[in-house]
């Protein structure tokens, strides 16, 4: 057998081992959170009903224009809670019994401090992982101070972020590849609920490790599995929002963080690679929920409810979506278009990558070529609103957070390769000095 036919048995194996390892991470993961006392996490719920810190607001609008997810914040506070009496241990863990929207979840808690009993409903397509971080802090820190961990963890990977593809690629692209999302992604309705805010940070974190994987020297093999495992990671904590946004950075810190030393070949590989690996681990740990929904309820219940909401994301025709090829893209540009400061910043945007493309006519054909590369993931969130029209046009208000992280992809590389071709002109440079010792004096 030739090398090459010995590599793929050799990858396939370490995905299936991270695969099976990062589910039983999960479940277990999952089982210790719900060790929580219920009652803690009721008690906490109450309070901030009490407080208005919950009301029956499904969405919120901010100040700044936008607007925040209430409705998934409330379904992710119940994860746990209110499980059908008689319901196995397993099956609380496998079927994630929720108190469900902000409406539900305020009526329900009233009704069980009437006495009445908790009742909930199942939330089978997605893991619960939120609910690792969101139990442990309800009982501790309360709804408030829940939605306070959020925003740092936020804010600390994407320091994390910019840290490691500063070193990679240097500042500017850094920055470039952040100001998009923090300029004009609404960072009042973000962070104005716990859910979304936590999500984006982990996305974030798994595109900063996979960036410092890329700067390392790492080989196409090993960026597949860490992008396997950072898609796992995403899912776990992950209720189908930003995908193609966090997608297109990862893939994009990967071209940018490999070496200066390699040529377009090599770091279009390497991304492409990451890039691949990605949504197989997304899908991966997204299947292992629906296996255990499967065994705790019924194959055909779990099929014919994973089926349907396939067809319903893609093209279903509801109140709210069309159903239309395009709709679910042109949704999410109308509505981003519409933030106030979201015109000033696309003006600049435009400024700096004229400048940008100015300047790379006129360098060498590597940087173009580079440029290219890192460039290329930006089109990951244009064809995800194309596939998956219908769910990006029911919830444009916030998925059209994945555009300013394609903008910025656009915005980083195209000041990288000024960076990577004058690493790259260093040592010849260096020589040429050390040849004409006077003149380097």
């Amino acid at each position: 057998m030739s090398r090459g036919g010995r590599q793929w048995p050799a990858l396939l194996g370490r995905l299936a081992v991270v695969l099976l390892a990062l589910q039983a991470v999960a479940f277990s993961a999952v089982a210790l959170a719900n060790l929580v006392p219920d009652g803690l996490i009721v008690d906490e719920l109450r309070s901030a009903v009490r407080s208005g810190a919950i009301d029956e607001t499904s969405v919120f609008r901010q100040r700044t224009g936008g607007m925040s997810d209430r409705y998934g914040e409330c379904v992710m506070f119940g994860i746990g809670l209110g499980e059908p009496e008689g319901q196995s241990w397993f099956g609380t863990l496998a079927l994630s019994p929720t108190l469900h929207a902000c409406p539900n979840l305020v009526r329900r808690l009233e009704a069980e401090a009437a006495g009445e009993p908790l009742t909930s409903v199942r939330k089978i397509r997605y893991w619960n992982g939120l609910s690792v971080v969101a139990r442990p802090a309800l009982a501790t820190v309360g709804v408030n101070g829940l939605r306070v961990v959020a925003v740092v963890s936020l804010v600390a990977s994407g320091c994390c972020l910019a840290a490691v593809v500063g070193r990679a690629a240097g500042r500017l692209p850094a920055v470039a590849l952040l100001a998009p999302l923090v300029a004009a992604g609404d960072l009042g309705g973000l962070v104005g609920v716990f859910h979304h805010p936590l999500m984006m940070s982990v996305g974030l974190a798994g595109a900063a490790v996979l960036a410092r994987c890329a700067a390392s020297g790492r080989g196409g093999r090993d960026l597949a599995v860490a992008a396997f495992a950072a898609g796992s990671v995403y899912s776990f904590f992950n209720l189908m929002n930003f995908v193609p946004g966090v997608w297109a950075v990862s893939a994009a810190a990967v071209a940018a963080g490999v070496p200066a030393r390699h040529g377009a070949r090599t770091r279009a590989a390497r991304m492409a690679a990451a890039a691949a690996a990605w949504p197989a681990g997304y899908v991966s740990m997204w299947a292992g929920k629906w296996i255990l929904a499967a065994a705790a309820s019924s194959p055909s219940e779990v099929f014919d409810e994973i089926s349907s909401q396939i067809r319903l994301r893609i093209n279903g025709e509801t109140r709210y979506s069309s159903g239309e090829p395009f709709s679910g893209l042109g949704e999410n540009v109308d509505y981003w278009l519409g933030l106030p400061l979201v015109p000033a910043v696309l003006a600049a945007s435009g400024l700096f990558l004229a400048v940008a493309v100015w300047r790379l006519a006129r360098s060498p054909a590597p940087a173009v070529r580079t440029a290219a590369v890192i460039a290329g993931p930006a089109l990951i969130v244009v064809l995800w609103m194309l596939a998956v029209s219908s769910h990006n046009e029911v919830h444009e208000w916030f998925e059209y957070r994945s555009l300013p992280m394609a903008l910025g992809v656009l915005l980083m590389a195209s000041c990288t390769p000024v960076r990577t071709s004058t690493a790259a002109a260093t040592p010849a440079r260096a020589t040429a000095a050390a040849a004409r010792p006077d003149e380097a004096r």
